[in-house]
């Protein structure tokens, strides 16, 4: 347990804390353990959140290096490695402008992710291709599926909203 004790060496100046760190002026300790304990509910709710952004750090990450992992590992399943890092709990939580961050620290992801929409052997999903020197489309591989074409200028935008809309259609294929 980290020592907070170094904090009380004046407690007629001390003010404590709520739950939710909100300071509360002229509340005066009487023992450097309530502080302590207050002070170590912090750090460990510091610390939760370091690991949730790390935690989503990490799953953005691996979803934008997806078509290279399925490429590499040769004997899994797209629906496979998005169970396996953690998806399909936490995909409420991925937006499509977190993913397109991350394709601009990872652009050479972008033309892997064209490829995986090349090579698809399936007629459903989503399909990504450039249109344009600057013009990027996304559209369902069927004209039967209800959503129209997207059309974009940002590759990174359109590269992310066909990854949302890919791996969301293979997590609701394990739903369906």
């Amino acid at each position: 347990m980290a020592d907070y004790s170094y904090v009380f060496k004046d407690k007629n100046v001390m003010s404590s804390l709520d739950t939710q760190g909100v300071p509360h002026q002229g509340r005066k300790f009487e023992k450097s353990t309530e502080m302590n304990d207050i002070l170590k509910s912090l750090h460990d709710k510091l610390i939760k959140s370091a690991d949730l952004i790390m935690n989503k750090k990490h799953l953005l990450r691996s979803i934008v290096k997806l078509p290279d992992d399925f490429n590499s590992r040769g004997d899994i399943s797209s629906y496979l490695l998005l169970k396996e890092m953690g998806y399909f709990q936490k995909h409420n939580q991925v937006m499509e402008i977190d993913i397109k961050n991350e394709l601009v620290k990872h652009p050479e992801s972008i033309e892997q992710w064209i490829r995986w929409s090349e090579d698809k052997r399936t007629s459903s999903g989503w399909y990504f291709q450039q249109a344009g020197s600057n013009s990027f489309s996304v559209s369902p591989c069927t004209a039967s599926q209800d959503s129209p074409a997207l059309h974009f200028s940002d590759k990174h935008a359109a590269c992310a909203a066909f990854i949302k809309r890919e791996i969301e259609d293979i997590r609701n294929i394990s739903v369906g």
